[in-house]
């Protein structure tokens, strides 16, 4: 594997993790989580109780 290729395959890694943290961070409390993630209820319009 090539430099370029590495670095496309270190890239993408990186961006699979940063959503998966973004997804599992919602399940966290606001004030705990380091990402500005939407809740699931909220992306549907549904109300939320933390709110």
């Amino acid at each position: 594997m090539n430099q370029e290729a590495t670095g496309k395959a270190y890239l993408q890694c990186i961006r699979m993790l940063n959503g998966l943290e973004k997804s599992l961070e919602q399940h966290l409390p606001k004030k705990e989580r380091r990402w500005a993630v939407a809740d699931a209820a909220d992306e549907h319009g549904e109300p939320n109780p933390e709110h």
